[in-house]
């Protein structure tokens, strides 16, 4: 499943704490990173290894694409020895990290700055990045074809920098679009095409000594069930106290499908969830959260009709609690 995909195409507004970091810097250089290859100018930047990092760098990028819109602060948090630490300060990017397993959250390793995702590297670059220069990686659990495309220019806040410009294919198609700019340490854009309408990540603004909060989450199932029509629903769930919201997860599938699901929540009314009606090829998919749900034990109803022969009639329901908290920057 595709993480970072994924966390933009069912983002919605989560409530929390969103600190944007201190000192601003315009896109303010790294300095002392020496030479350069290719025809690019400028004293500043090499291709030939990753810039250094420290603790407190950050880089802010803005969210567009896929429904999404907004910031995401990435924050190196901690020194693991061979890898960095990057934290996020935005909570859907920290809930689907749990959930998924964000590459660009979580180590990133020093020698090559490869991300991670369920303990394999993820080889964004391959040093030193020569025009042309091609390799293959697991990324979002598929194998992508990486390949530099060569001397690129990113403006990051006004400032125009030197930068090289890669591109990941899977399956014969351009899925990825990206860049390595030395003065940032990193990427200034990401751009995942075609898949929801596509999404991208550009650099706003970079800088060091973060001194906000950022965002993490835990994650867990609470209930799900599912049928070859409609569900019946068989035991009740437990929402804990303090979890930030409650998310539902529906799809149905058949020749006619009109439903209603309820979500009962401890000493209340139910809350209704209606869909349909749909009466042919019906394939119907849906995500709700309830922010900061009541503590307690829960119940779910349902009611109505899932059939089909020609679209197999099917009925699946999640629920998934997620509590996330903002503590600071470590």
């Amino acid at each position: 499943m595709r993480a970072w995909v994924v966390a933009l195409l069912l983002a919605l507004p989560l409530a929390g704490c969103t600190v944007e970091p201190p000192q601003l810097q315009g896109g303010g250089g790294l300095s002392g990173l020496g030479g350069f290859r290719g025809p690019r100018t400028g004293n500043f930047s090499s291709f030939d290894a990753p810039s250094p990092w420290q603790r407190g760098q950050w880089w802010r990028f803005h969210i567009s694409g896929g429904g999404a819109s907004g910031t995401d602060t990435r924050v190196v948090v901690g020194d693991n020895g061979f890898s960095w630490d990057v934290g996020t300060n935005n909570d859907d990017t920290a809930y689907f990290d749990a959930l998924l397993d964000v590459s660009t959250v979580g180590p990133i390793r020093k020698a090559d700055l490869a991300g991670e995702q369920h303990g394999t590297p993820v080889l964004y670059y391959q040093w030193p990045l020569d025009v042309n220069r091609t390799w293959s990686t697991t990324w979002d659990g598929v194998t992508r074809d990486v390949r530099v495309i060569g001397p690129d220019v990113a403006r990051v806040g006004g400032k125009v920098m030197n930068a090289t410009a890669l591109e990941a294919t899977e399956a014969g198609r351009v899925a990825v679009r990206y860049d390595y700019a030395p003065e940032v340490g990193w990427y200034t854009r990401v751009e995942f095409i075609g898949q929801g309408g596509g999404f991208r990540l550009d650099l706003e603004d970079f800088g060091t000594n973060y001194n906000g909060t950022i965002s993490t989450a835990t994650v867990k199932d609470v209930y799900h069930d599912s049928a070859h029509g409609p569900l019946q629903p068989q035991h009740d769930f437990t929402v804990d106290a303090g979890a930030t919201f409650l998310e539902m997860q529906v799809r149905l599938t058949g020749d006619q499908v009109v439903y209603q699901l309820g979500l009962v929540p401890p000493a209340g009314n139910p809350l209704p969830y209606t869909y349909g009606p749909c009466i042919a090829n019906c394939s119907i998919a849906d995500t709700q959260r309830l922010q900061a749900p009541v503590p307690g034990k829960w119940t779910v109803t349902a009611a109505g009709t899932v059939s089909g022969t020609t679209t197999p009639a099917n009925a699946e329901l999640l629920l998934r609690e997620a509590t996330i908290l903002h503590p600071p920057a470590r």
